[in-house]
């Protein structure tokens, strides 16, 4: 069976969403790098727990990103829905799509 437009940007959204969840978990480990290295005595870590935060802080950006990007494409399909199909066809789907995940 081809996949519709719908089905295809719902796959998209889906994924935007796990990726979103995948680096929030990747910024916390990088949090938890960074006081663990903040704990260490032997040698002077001042930089490395810079170069931590920002890498930290880009991932947090990053999943920022993700969100927003995921989130338009949610109203750009629902406008597109409403315009040419209707949005209990639109409601439907999106839970068969999620049962069928289950």
């Amino acid at each position: 069976m081809r996949k519709t437009y719908f089905m295809r940007v719902y796959d998209i959204i889906i994924y935007l969403f796990l990726f979103a969840i995948l680096t929030v978990m990747v910024s916390k480990l990088f949090v938890l790098l960074n006081f663990i290295v903040s704990q260490i005595d032997i040698i002077d870590t001042r930089n490395v727990t810079h170069y931590i935060t920002i890498i930290s802080n880009g991932v947090y950006q990053l999943t920022f990103y993700l969100l927003v990007l995921a989130l338009m494409l949610i109203v750009i399909d629902l406008m597109i829905r409403l315009l040419k199909d209707q949005l209990t066809n639109h409601i439907s789907l999106s839970h068969n799509g999620f049962t069928t995940l289950s």
